[in-house]
């Protein structure tokens, strides 16, 4: 079963903030190897 308090953290602003420039870096590197 799921916590609700563990999705909660996941997907609070930081996270999202660390996701979001994580897929930033790695878009960056794939356009680097086109």
């Amino acid at each position: 079963k799921i916590n609700k308090n563990n999705i909660n953290l996941l997907f609070s602003p930081p996270v999202l903030i660390a996701l979001i420039l994580l897929a930033a870096k790695f878009n960056r590197c794939f356009n680097f190897f086109k």
